[in-house]
């Protein structure tokens, strides 16, 4: 059986009790010497343990004798207390394996570099710095997960304000702490005001990015969010020039993202107003990435370059500018999960004259199995059927989300396109959600009549309680 450890109590009370018996210059010296001792046991995880100390546990003296005779004794004894409470902790006792599980538990999300005004602080619930700070044991355990400092986001915001050195110098110490091969998870956020639009990333930001792109190739999960549409022609042209830089001899020196391990992907503006909106693709030739996997982008267009015969999950969180869903769906073979909000016809391509307007493909997609449109009652300027061309003949749930304003000619037109198109795929859905209306309402009985589904009263929702046909 293991030996059963005394309390930090029971350490107390021996040391309190050999005190009692000393003079009290060798009182001072004892507590001294103990507590120099204990420290330096927390700082290797030298564990207590019962057969060493047992020259400390002498019997106990009366209790009057076992009490701190002055202040003094009383913080030394505290602080031995301290020291004590930690070296007989349970987590010093674990394995290594199970000690870097916790580690990764507590200090799990990203380290943050530059929250607004390029400030230093690191967060996540745990700062990961902080863990080499505990003792030896905890430094050489954490310098030996990689992963641990894998994990970046790098905001740039106020690009007015003066940046700060430090948060280069801290980025390229995580970077070297994550290793020469160990997958990066980057997030890039950029914040500017208009009258910035000229050079949307300050000095001190640009060197951030520049030693984030020298390890493009280890980027695995990314996420890059801009405030204008300038920023991410920006870190685009940036990657450009970096990738020239590296590999003057690359097989595509414009597509900067091709022969990466990008798994997940984010792009998205977030402006502050509707007006600002891009009349321009935002993407540029970032979508030319066949590793990648899932994609969340704010805005796509049909014309964009594209290279993700790969992709599964799929998500446009703000606006799709295309002719029918055909012309994008042909490009996603392998796509399980397709998410869109609004669409609307490419501002960039007169539709009387373009043939990708009137000839579509015919796309019988038989990977999609979950499918989630938005239907927000502005849809008076949408293409006239963007189903038409398209079977789902394994599509197996359905959401779609109403807003106010819903109650539009055009937007029931848009409601019932999308239903002649889970018609004529002969599919069996196994759960349709309808959110933003009620059971009662004459929309959601017309659009749920008729569908197929496995069974009328288990798989139809209306914001996310069972149908029930009043």
């Amino acid at each position: 059986m293991p030996t059963q450890l005394p309390s930090p109590d029971e350490y107390s009370r021996a040391i309190t009790s050999r005190m009692a018996l000393l003079p009290p210059i060798g009182k001072v010296r004892f507590c001294e010497e103990t507590y120099q001792e204990l420290l330096l046991r927390c700082r290797n995880n030298n564990i207590l343990d019962l057969e060493l100390n047992c020259e400390s546990q002498l019997p106990l003296s009366p209790v009057e004798s076992t009490k701190p005779s002055n202040d003094n004794d009383a913080m030394l004894l505290e602080k031995i207390s301290a020291c004590q409470s930690s070296l007989l902790s349970p987590i010093r006792r674990l394995p290594p394996e199970i000690l870097s599980e916790v580690f990764a538990i507590a200090a799990r999300g990203s380290i943050a570099f530059g929250i607004p005004g390029y400030s230093t602080k690191l967060s996540g619930p745990v700062s990961k710095l902080r863990l080499t700070w505990v003792c030896m044991w905890w430094r050489t355990q954490a310098l030996s997960q990689p992963e641990l400092w894998s994990s970046m986001h790098v905001w740039l915001i106020d690009t007015a304000s003066g940046g700060r050195s430090e948060v280069g110098r801290i980025m390229k110490e995580c970077i070297s702490r994550s290793g020469p091969i160990a997958p990066l998870d980057i997030s890039i956020t950029v914040i500017n005001t208009p009258t910035q639009a000229r050079t949307p990333i300050n000095h001190e930001g640009l060197n951030v990015l520049d030693m984030l792109l020298d390890h493009l190739r280890r980027w695995k999960d990314v996420s890059i969010l801009v405030s204008r549409y300038e920023g991410m022609k920006y870190i685009h042209d940036m990657m450009v020039e970096k990738q020239n830089s590296l590999n003057p001899d690359a097989e595509f020196p414009e597509e900067p993202f091709k022969e990466t391990m990008i798994h997940s992907l984010q792009l998205r503006l977030i402006p502050s107003v509707p007006d600002m909106m891009p009349a321009r693709p935002l993407a540029h030739n970032l979508l030319c990435c066949p590793s990648l996997h899932t994609l969340h982008i704010s805005h796509l267009w049909d014309t964009d370059p594209m290279d993700l015969g790969n992709l599964t999950v799929l998500n446009i969180s703000h606006s799709y500018f295309g002719s029918s869903f055909a012309t994008l769906l042909q490009n996603f073979p392998s796509l399980q999960s397709f998410s869109v909000s609004k669409y609307a016809p490419n501002p960039n391509i007169d539709p009387t004259i373009s043939s990708s307007y009137r000839d579509l493909p015919k796309v019988h997609h038989t990977s999609l199995r979950v499918l989630e449109q938005e239907i927000i009652g502005q849809e008076d300027f949408a293409p006239t059927d963007i189903w038409e061309s398209v079977w789902l003949p394994n599509l197996t749930t359905l959401r779609v989300n109403t807003f106010a304003g819903f109650e539009t000619a055009n937007s029931w037109k848009a409601l019932r396109h999308l239903k002649n198109m889970i018609m004529r795929s002969d599919c069996a859905l196994n759960t349709v959600t309808l959110k933003g209306l009620w059971s009662s309402h004459s929309i959601v009985v017309s659009f749920f009549d008729g569908l197929p589904v496995q069974s009328t009263s288990h798989s139809l929702f209306v914001n996310d309680h069972p149908y029930r046909r009043t």
